[in-house]
C-alpha cells in the first residue's frame, strides 16, 4: 500500500509544486487560475471516488489499484506536452480520475486488515503518501528550473507506471477482503449517520492541505522573496514534519488519546496559520511550518481511524469513497475561494481563511463528537440498523 500511496500522491501533487513556475510560463494566468484548476480537479476526484469506492466492494482491489496508477502515469506523461491552460486543466483532471482509486480502495483495505493495530497502520500508510508529496515538492522546483517545467511530469509519470507493476506483483500474496453481493443494496443514509461527526473536520482538513499545497510556495516567493526551489523545499519540510508525526501517530494516540490529538491539532492549525499569514522572518517561519505540518497531518490518521471504526467491513470502500468526497469538496471550495481572495487582497489571505477554518473545526469537534469519545479518546461507534 505504501508504494501505491507514495506514487499516487507524489504524481498528482507535482503540478502544485510547479505553480510558481507555471505562472511565469503563461500556462497559469493568475491565482484564480490556480483556484479554478484545484476546484475542477477535486470535483472530478469527488465523483470518481464515490464511484470507485462503491465498485471496490464488489471487485478486486488488487486489480483496481494498479489500474488507477496506469491512468495517473499516462496523464502525467501527456501533461508534459500541454501548451495552454485548457489542455493543462483537462490532463490534470484525467490524472485525478486515476488518483481516485487509491484513497477509498487502499485505505479501506488497510482498515479491514489491521483492526488490532488500526492507529499504527493508518499512520504508516498516511506517512507513505506524505513521503511521495515530499519527494514531489523537493524535486519538482529544482527540476522545473534546471530542465524545464515538463521534467517533473515525465519523472512522476514514469514512477506511477512502475508502481502499477510493482504494486500488483507485491500484493499477490495478500488476502483480499470479502466482496459484497452485487444484489445487496447500499444504505447511504446509514453510512452518513455513522460518520457524520467526522465529516466537517475531514472537509476542513482537506482545505488545510489544499490551501497550503496550492498557495504556500507562491506565498513564500511573493512575500518572503524565496526562490521557487527554496519555497518548495519549505513545503517539503512542512510535509516531512507531517510524515514523522503520522508515522508515529499510534504512539501519539496512546499517550494523548486519539480525540485529544485531533482536537488539539485543529486548534494549532488555526493559531499557526495566523502566524504564517503575518509573513514573519525566516527564522520564525521555518519552525512554524514544521509544527504546522505536524498539526495538519495528524488529523488524517486520527479521522481515518474513527471512520474505520464507525463503518462495516463489507462496505468499507463505499464509506471511504463517500467521506473522501466531503474531504475533497472542502478542499475544492477552500482552494477556489483562496485563489479569489489572494487576487483581491494578497497572497497572505489564504492563510487567514485557513486560520478561521482551523478554529471552526476545533469548535465543531467539541460540539459534534459523542461525549464518550471526547472523554475516553476512541470508542467504536454503535451499530446502526439500515433503514428499509
Amino acid at each position: 500500500m505504501g508504494i501505491y500511496h507514495a506514487s499516487n500522491d507524489g504524481a498528482v501533487v507535482a503540478v502544485a509544486a510547479l505553480f510558481p513556475i507555471l505562472l511565469t510560463q503563461n500556462l497559469l494566468g493568475s491565482y484564480s487560475d490556480i483556484g479554478l484548476l484545484t476546484l475542477v480537479a477535486l470535483f472530478i476526484t469527488v465523483l470518481s471516488q464515490i464511484l470507485f469506492g462503491a465498485w471496490s466492494d464488489r471487485a478486486s482491489p488488487r486489480i483496481l489499484l494498479p489500474a488507477g496508477m496506469l491512468i495517473i502515469g499516462t496523464a502525467s506523461l501527456l501533461t508534459s506536452r500541454a501548451d495552454s491552460f485548457l489542455v493543462l486543466l483537462v490532463l490534470v483532471a484525467l490524472a485525478r480520475v486515476g488518483a481516485s482509486f487509491y484513497h477509498p480502495i487502499g485505505i479501506s483495505w488497510v482498515g479491514k486488515r489491521f483492526k488490532k493495530d488500526l492507529d499504527h497502520a493508518m499512520g504508516f500508510q498516511s506517512a507513505a503518501g506524505d513521503l511521495g508529496v515530499i519527494l514531489a515538492f523537493a524535486s519538482s522546483g529544482y527540476l522545473g528550473l534546471v530542465y524545464g517545467w515538463q521534467a517533473p511530469f515525465l519523472l512522476w509519470g514514469g514512477v506511477a507506471l512502475v508502481a502499477a507493476l510493482v504494486g500488483y506483483l507485491l500484493t499477490g500474496g495478500i488476502e483480499e477482503p470479502q466482496r459484497v453481493d452485487r444484489r445487496e443494496p447500499i444504505y447511504w443514509a446509514s453510512i452518513l449517520r455513522r460518520v457524520f461527526p467526522w465529516i466537517p473536520p475531514l472537509a476542513i482538513g482537506g482545505a488545510a492541505y489544499i490551501i497550503t499545497v496550492s498557495f504556500g510556495n507562491s506565498f513564500l516567493v511573493q512575500r518572503l522573496e524565496f526562490g521557487e526551489d527554496v519555497a518548495n523545499l519549505v513545503i517539503a519540510l512542512w510535509i516531512g514534519a507531517g510524515v514523522f508525526a503520522a508515522y508515529y501517530f499510534g504512539r501519539i494516540s496512546r499517550i494523548l488519546g486519539r480525540f485529544r490529538s485531533l482536537a488539539g491539532a485543529f486548534l494549532l492549525i488555526g493559531l499557526l496559520a495566523l502566524v504564517i499569514s503575518a509573513a514573519p522572518p525566516s527564522y520564525v517561519i521555518l519552525p512554524t511550518f514544521v509544527v504546522f505540518g505536524v498539526a495538519v497531518f495528524i488529523t488524517y490518521p486520527a479521522l481515518f481511524s474513527f471512520i474505520s471504526e464507525a463503518t462495516e467491513d463489507r462496505i468499507g470502500g463505499t464509506t471511504f469513497g463517500v467521506v473522501f468526497g466531503f474531504q475533497l469538496v472542502g478542499g475544492a471550495i477552500a482552494g477556489y475561494t483562496a485563489g479569489i481572495v489572494a487576487d483581491l487582497w494578497g497572497i497572505h489571505t489564504p492563510f487567514l481563511l485557513l486560520a478561521a477554518l482551523g478554529f471552526l473545526a476545533f469548535f465543531l469537534l467539541m460540539a459534534l463528537a459523542p461525549r464518550k469519545v471526547r472523554n475516553r479518546g476512541s470508542i467504536p461507534a454503535p451499530a446502526v440498523r439500515p433503514s428499509r
